[in-house]
């Protein structure tokens, strides 16, 4: 018997959570997590409960350059190979896939990958990303990824309002969408931020206008997109969750580990 192939780890490091999946050797999901910037107790305990050991494969995407020097420290001195860095669109895609892809940001370009991975040829789609920020990004039928908007994100939103002024509270988006208006000023702010972010992405989507006959699909992904997109695609939101990670597997090591769920 040969011996037992190294685990595959991709890493996700964006600005508000770190997220972590590992493949089996089908190349499919086996463990998948969320973990808090600044713990490396928990990156540990992480390794550990997953018996991950200094022969594991990393690939890592990072838009946030101090956590990723953190993570590098604390983990990766103990490996026997180098991880794979991805840091820009640029090492995703080459041009002319995207006209300037090293001033693009590599979350938003491993998702196109991965939507248009799953999507196939031959479709347009818009590809609206719920999370720290709000991301759409632009895919034409023959595939190429056209560029796309950034706006602010339920939580960015909140804290922004904190943030500038001296009485309003932050208020922590929850799960079910609030009443378009508020009896106090908690209410308020949670009406204001909730319908006023459905708006900008309902404004955004309605002025996108692709190649093709037919409608371009959406498909919705990010940790807000169970609360934002049934609030615009009311009969059929196509969501397919993490699709950073599923980018990097592609990317990394040429599989998809998981399906879209509708």
């Amino acid at each position: 018997m040969g011996a037992e192939p190294a685990a595959r780890v991709v890493v996700d490091i964006g600005n508000s959570r770190m997220k972590w999946g590992m493949l089996d050797a089908q190349g499919r999901w086996q463990r998948r997590t969320a973990l808090e910037l600044d713990r490396p107790d928990l990156w540990r305990a992480t390794i550990a409960d997953w018996a991950l050991t200094p022969s594991t494969r990393w690939a890592i995407a990072s838009v946030n350059p101090p956590r990723e020097e953190l993570l590098a420290r604390e983990i990766f001195s103990q490996i026997d190979q180098p991880p794979l860095w991805y840091r820009s669109a640029r090492e995703v895609f080459s041009y002319p896939s995207h006209p300037l892809p090293e001033n693009a940001g590599v979350d938003r370009a491993l998702m196109v990958l991965a939507a248009r991975h799953r999507i196939g040829a031959g479709t347009s789609a818009l590809l609206i990303s719920c999370g720290t920020a709000i991301t759409v990004e632009r895919i034409n039928a023959e595939g190429r990824w056209e560029g796309g908007v950034i706006a602010a994100g339920l939580g960015m939103v909140s804290r922004a309002l904190c943030g500038q002024t001296a009485l309003l509270p932050f208020v922590e988006p929850g799960g079910v969408p609030p009443l378009p208006w508020g009896d106090s000023t908690q209410t308020s702010l949670a009406a204001g931020i909730f319908w006023g972010t459905v708006g900008t992405i309902r404004e955004i989507l309605s002025r996108q206008v692709l190649e093709g006959d037919a409608p371009p699909r959406r498909v919705w992904t990010g940790g807000d997109a169970v609360k934002l997109a049934p609030q615009i695609d009311v009969l059929d939101a196509c969501i397919m969750p993490d699709l950073v990670l599923t980018g990097l597997a592609l990317a990394a090591f040429g599989c998809d580990p998981g399906a879209p769920t509708r």
